[in-house]
C-alpha cells in the first residue's frame, strides 16, 4: 500500500511538473505556426 501511494504521489509530481514544458512547447509550435507558416507562405511569391 505504502509503494503504491508513493508511486501515484510521484506520478502526479510528474504531471505537474510536465504540465508546464508541455505548455511551453505548445506555445512555442504555436508561436511558429503563426509566424513560421505566413513567412513561408510569402516567400515563392517573392
Amino acid at each position: 500500500m505504502v509503494t503504491h501511494i508513493a508511486s501515484l504521489q510521484s506520478q502526479q509530481l510528474d504531471d505537474e511538473m510536465d504540465t508546464p514544458l508541455s505548455y511551453q512547447i505548445r506555445v512555442k509550435l504555436l508561436s511558429q505556426l503563426k509566424y513560421g507558416l505566413p513567412s513561408m507562405e510569402r516567400s515563392p511569391r517573392k
